[in-house]
């Protein structure tokens, strides 16, 4: 009974530090490529078009409506307590502070999300059965 407690601790020990190690690895490999790696200039600045001119209206849509729901709720509340003046400011600050940069990062991740979902099929699929992929995804 105690060997198997102590086997159970080392265990989750040995994995904690194998876990460390792949993340040192892996962040040693990324600094040394920043170096080694000669930078595509061209994918890099069509990927950033990508990811922030062609998102750029779905963020807007979804922070209006969320600001709107915000500021309708705040506003419902805030005028129970007298207090109805208050809200462009509370509203404006959480947005900016808080709600805007998070509903930004979902809706960009969100966005990419399936063309990520796609490559990763593919690099596992089976080659010799082309239905593999599809069947994958489902």
């Amino acid at each position: 009974m105690i060997t198997a407690f102590i086997t159970g601790i080392g265990r989750r020990f040995v994995y904690f530090f194998v876990y460390v190690g792949e993340v040192a690895v892996l962040a040693a490999e990324t600094i040394g490529s920043i170096f080694v790696q000669k930078i595509r200039w061209r994918l890099f600045l069509r990927q950033v078009v990508d990811i922030g001119l062609h998102s750029q209206l779905v963020v807007m849509i979804t922070g209006a409506f969320t600001g709107a729901v915000f500021a309708a709720q705040t506003y419902f509340q805030f005028n129970k307590l007298g207090m109805g003046s208050a809200v462009g400011a509370v509203v404006s600050v959480s947005i900016f502070r808080e709600l805007g940069p998070v509903l930004t990062a979902l809706m960009v991740g969100i966005e990419d999300l399936p063309s990520a979902l796609a490559a990763l099929n593919t690099s596992v699929a089976d080659v010799s059965d082309p239905g593999s992929t599809l069947r994958n995804c489902l």
